[in-house]
C-alpha cells in the first residue's frame, strides 16, 4: 500500500522545467523534500516555500562568507569576464538581486542599475521591457520558487540580441555542495539550464564552472571543516589574503532570439 502511495505521489511530481515525472531523493529536509528530475536531473524542494516564509527568511539575509571585500573582487571579477563578451560603460544593464549592489557600483556606470526586492533598490519602474542590453542574476537563480517565470521576466526586460548572465548552483560540479532550503530551492544541470533558457527565447552562449576570490582564512576552513580542530591549529600557510578558488556553481551568458 506504501509502495502504490509513493507511486502515485511521484506521478503527480513534475519538473519545474521539463514536466518529467520527479522522484524523492531526500525526504523531510529541513521540513522540505528533495526531488530530482528523471530526464534534465534538476533538484528541487517540495513542497516550495511560500512568499510569506521567503520574506520572514530574507527578512535579514546574510552570507557570512562574502564579506564586504570578497562580494567587491567578485564583482570586478564578474565584470572582466562580461567585458570580453561585449559589456561596456555604455551598455543599458539591470543588476537583479543585487544585495549590496556592488557589481554596479564597482562598474562604476550611470547606465547601470540595481534591482532587488529585499533591498532598498527596489524600484519597479526598473523592470521595464525590451530596453537592456544585459540583465545579470548572479546567485539568484537558485533562491527562486519559479525559475521559468524569472527567465521569462528577463527576457522581457532585454533588447532583442541582448545578453542574460548568471551564476547558479550545479549538482555536476566536482565541489560538493549543501541542500539548503528555504534559501536555496533549485539545484542545476547543464541541460535543465539550456531547456529552461530555451523555453523562454534565450540561447545559451556560455557555460562554465564558476571560479571566484575568496579570503584565504574562510577557504581555509572550508576545506578543513572536517579536520578535528586540535589538527587544525597545527596548519599555517603562505596564502596571500584572498585566493581564486574553484566553486560549485556554473557561469551562463544567454542571448534573447526572437
Amino acid at each position: 500500500m506504501a509502495a502504490d502511495i509513493e507511486s502515485k505521489q511521484l506521478k503527480d511530481r513534475s519538473c519545474l522545467v521539463c514536466g518529467a515525472v520527479s522522484y524523492n531523493i531526500k525526504p523531510g529536509h529541513n521540513g522540505y523534500n528533495i526531488l530530482k528530475c528523471s530526464k534534465c536531473r534538476l533538484e528541487y524542494c517540495d513542497p516550495m516555500p511560500t512568499v510569506e516564509q521567503l520574506d520572514a527568511f530574507y527578512a535579514n539575509y546574510k552570507d557570512v562568507r562574502a564579506s564586504r571585500a570578497v562580494v567587491k573582487a567578485n564583482a570586478r571579477r564578474n565584470i572582466d569576464n562580461l567585458r570580453e563578451l561585449g559589456l561596456s560603460e555604455r551598455s543599458h544593464l539591470l543588476d537583479y538581486g543585487s544585495g549590496q549592489g556592488a557589481f554596479c557600483k564597482v562598474g562604476g556606470s550611470e547606465s547601470w542599475s540595481n534591482y532587488d526586492p529585499y533591498t532598498d533598490d527596489n524600484d519597479k519602474k526598473l523592470l521595464t521591457e525590451g530596453v537592456y542590453d544585459w540583465v545579470t542574476a548572479w546567485g539568484v537563480l537558485e533562491h527562486m520558487v519559479d525559475p521559468l517565470e524569472l527567465l521569462g521576466k528577463f527576457r522581457s526586460f532585454l533588447k532583442a540580441g541582448g545578453y542574460l548572465a548568471l551564476t547558479t548552483v550545479s549538482i555536476e560540479s566536482a565541489i560538493p555542495f549543501q541542500y539548503k532550503p528555504p534559501e536555496h530551492v533549485t539545484y542545476w544541470t547543464r541541460a535543465a539550464l539550456e531547456q529552461a533558457l530555451d523555453r523562454n527565447g534565450l540561447r545559451l552562449c556560455v557555460c562554465r564552472e564558476y571560479f571566484m576570490e575568496q579570503n584565504s582564512e574562510v577557504y581555509l576552513g572550508a576545506v578543513l571543516r572536517t579536520v578535528p580542530l586540535e589538527l587544525q591549529v597545527q596548519i599555517s600557510h603562505t596564502m596571500p589574503p584572498m585566493v581564486e578558488v574553484p566553486t560549485n556553481e556554473i557561469f551562463a551568458v544567454a542571448q534573447r532570439f526572437e
